[in-house]
C-alpha cells in the first residue's frame, strides 16, 4: 500500500457529528488525518439529532464529499427512493436510497482521485461500497460496529428475532462476502457472534480493530481534588438498558457506608420509570438527571467525575464494545461497568484493569464495587488503582491506526494513477 493512503469512507453516520456511531467514525477520520491519510467521506445529515458544534470537528468539514439527507418514516418519496436504490445497487434493503446517492456522488471522482481503498460503516455504507467495488474494483474493508441485521441483536433488545435472515439479507451478505477484501469488528466477542450470521469463509478475512480513543478530546477538565465522590453516566438509559440494578446497588452502598459525599449525574435520555425509581429508593438528593448535551461537552462532564459509569443491557453475553467505554479510556476515568458477567467489558476490566465490572443483574455486586471505588477515593488511591488510561496501549491512535496500516498493506492495489 502506497503511503499516504487515499481512503474513501462510506459512513451514513459520521459528519455532521450526531450520535454514538458518528462519534466513533469521526474520531477515526480525525486520527487518520493526523496520521497522514488522504481521506474523503460520504455521510448523512441525520436531521433529528443535534450536531456537536465543537470546533474540534472542523477538520472533517473539508473532507466530506456529500452529506446526504436522511428520510425518516415511510412516504411515497422514500418508497420511490428505495426502489431506485434497489435497481441501482441490485439489492432491496433499507438504506438503498442513501447507497445509490452515495455511489452517484463518488463515481465522477474515482478516476480523478485514484482511491487505494474504501472503508464502509452501517448497511447503507456497505451497500454503497459493494456497488463501487463491483463497478470499479476498489479494495474494500467493511466494519460491523453492531450486529446486523436488526434481528441479530441478542435479547433483551426488542429487535431480536429467532426467525433468521431473510432472502434479501442472505443475498446481500453473500454478495458482500464475494467482493469484500476484509471485515473488521471492534471486539472479539462481536466477531465470533457475527460470524454465525455471515457466510462461511469470512473468518479468514476478518479481524478485530477497536474503536479509537483520542486523548485530546475532553481533556479540558480534571476531577476536583475536593468535593463529593461523583459518578457520571453519559448516554441513553432507555430500554433495553435498565438502570434499576445500578440504582438499587447505589441505595445499598449508601445505607451501608452512610457516605454523605456521593453524587450521581445521569446525562442523556432516560426511561420514564427512572424518576420513579429515584424517588422510590430515596435517591432524590444523590441522583440528578440532565438532558443530552453535545459530545465534547459530555466528555468534559465525565472528565470532572471521579468514576465513569457504563450500564449495559442484561444480555446473555456482552458482545458489544460500547463507544462510551473508549471515551472513558481517552479521559483516563476509572470505570464502573454494570454489565453481563460474561462479556467484553468484563473481559477487559478483569484482565487489564481500568475499573470494575459489576454483574448487571446483581444490586449486591454493584454495591460492593461502589464500596471498593469509594474506599480508594477516600484513601487517595482511586486513580492509581483504577485509572483507565492504562488501556491506551490497546485503544489509542498509535495502536488503532497501526492496526489499519498493517491491514492496508495486505490489500491488493487500488485505483491510484
Amino acid at each position: 500500500m502506497i503511503a499516504p493512503p487515499r481512503v474513501l469512507m462510506l459512513a451514513p453516520a459520521c459528519y455532521p457529528v450526531q450520535g454514538a456511531e458518528s462519534f466513533v467514525n469521526a474520531k477515526l477520520v480525525l486520527a487518520g488525518l493526523e496520521a497522514g491519510w488522504d481521506i474523503e467521506v460520504v455521510s448523512q445529515d441525520r436531521g433529528g439529532y443535534p450536531a456537536d458544534p465543537d470546533p474540534l470537528w472542523a477538520p472533517l468539514a473539508g473532507r466530506v464529499i456529500a452529506s446526504l439527507p436522511l428520510r425518516r418514516g415511510w412516504s411515497w418519496r422514500r418508497l420511490v427512493g428505495e426502489a431506485v436504490g434497489a435497481v441501482r445497487t441490485g439489492h432491496l434493503l433499507p438504506g438503498g436510497d442513501w447507497a445509490a446517492g452515495a455511489v452517484a456522488s463518488v463515481r465522477g471522482r474515482i478516476d480523478r482521485r485514484g482511491y487505494d481503498l474504501m472503508l464502509s460503516r452501517l448497511p447503507g455504507g456497505h451497500l454503497a461500497a459493494l456497488t463501487l467495488a463491483r463497478l470499479d474494483g476498489i479494495p474494500w474493508i467493511a466494519q460491523f460496529n453492531d450486529p446486523w441485521p436488526d434481528g441479530a441483536y441478542p435479547p433483551p433488545y426488542p429487535t431480536h428475532s429467532d426467525a433468521g435472515l431473510s432472502y434479501f439479507q442472505r443475498r446481500f451478505l453473500s454478495a458482500l462476502a464475494e467482493r469484500v477484501a476484509w471485515v473488521t469488528f471492534p471486539c472479539p466477542r462481536l466477531r465470533r457472534y457475527m460470524l454465525d450470521y455471515l457466510p462461511s469463509g469470512l473468518a479468514e478475512r476478518s479481524s478485530v480493530i477497536p474503536h479509537i480513543a483520542l486523548p485530546r478530546l475532553g481533556r479540558q477538565s480534571e476531577p476536583a481534588g475536593e468535593g463529593p465522590f461523583t459518578l457520571v453516566h453519559a448516554g441513553a438509559l432507555t430500554p433495553p438498558r435498565d438502570p434499576n440494578t445500578f440504582l438499587e446497588g447505589l441505595r445499598l452502598f449508601l445505607d451501608r457506608t452512610k457516605a454523605p459525599d456521593a453524587r450521581v449525574l445521569l446525562i442523556g435520555p432516560v426511561g420514564g420509570e427512572i424518576p420513579t425509581a429515584i424517588k422510590r429508593l430515596r435517591l432524590d438528593e444523590v441522583v440528578s438527571c440532565q438532558p443530552p448535551m453535545p459530545y465534547v461537552a459530555s466528555l468534559e462532564a465525565l472528565a470532572r467525575a471521579q468514576v465513569a459509569v457504563i450500564i449495559e443491557a442484561r444480555c446473555p453475553e456482552g458482545i458489544f464494545l460500547p463507544s462510551k467505554f473508549v471515551d472513558c479510556v481517552q479521559l483516563d476515568r476509572p470505570v464502573l461497568a454494570v454489565c453481563p458477567p460474561v462479556g467484553t467489558l468484563a473481559d477487559i476490566l478483569t484482565t487489564q484493569g481500568g475499573g470494575l465490572a459489576a454483574d448487571a443483574s446483581s444490586a449486591e455486586a454493584v454495591a460492593e464495587s461502589l464500596n471498593v471505588l469509594y474506599t480508594h477515593w477516600r484513601a487517595g488511591t482511586l486513580q492509581e488503582a483504577f485509572g483507565s488510561g492504562r488501556l491506551m496501549d490497546s485503544f489509542g491512535p498509535q495502536a488503532v491506526i497501526g492496526d489499519y496500516q498493517r491491514l492496508f498493506e495486505r490489500l491488493p492495489p487500488g485505483r491510484r494513477d
